[in-house]
């Protein structure tokens, strides 16, 4: 995924996003805002390191589970995973103007298709998220163009 970062880093369009990645969230992703995909606590958690790679211009690794108590895959102790890497870009070498994110997901290949846009609402940050990240700081890549 490209994700775009307008001034003030208060608006994140989705630039680009791959078809396994809109496959599992359940809706077409390219062109939209963060806030018209994502809902809640889920959009707090995933604003939240948005703005650390913006802000402190470093990537974040990060992981978490979708635990939709509704779905047979999670009675069967199968729910939807992902993990995610955040890499900051910049057209100037100096303000990120730009997110480069490598996003995957694990689920039992047999359970029913559960999408992050219908299970987002049983994410839980404390108890089922982890956020990784360097604490030296890095520099952003330029991008040419």
């Amino acid at each position: 995924m490209l994700v775009d970062v307008f001034p003030g880093a208060r608006q994140l369009r989705y630039r680009l996003v791959g078809t396994e990645v809109e496959r599992n969230f359940g809706v077409s992703m390219t062109g939209r805002y963060i806030d018209e995909v994502m809902r809640g606590r889920y959009l707090e958690f995933v604003r939240g390191m948005y703005q650390q790679v913006i802000e402190r211009c470093i990537p974040i690794y990060s992981e978490n589970t979708f635990s939709d108590p509704d779905s047979r895959a999670f009675l069967q102790g199968w729910p939807l995973r992902t993990a995610r890497v955040m890499l900051p870009l910049s057209s100037d070498g100096a303000a990120v103007d730009m997110v480069l994110i490598a996003q995957v997901f694990y689920r039992d290949a047999t359970a029913a298709m559960r999408t992050v846009l219908a299970t987002q609402d049983h994410f839980s940050i404390a108890e089922e998220a982890t956020v990784v990240h360097s604490e030296a700081p890095a520099r952003s890549s330029t991008i040419s163009g």
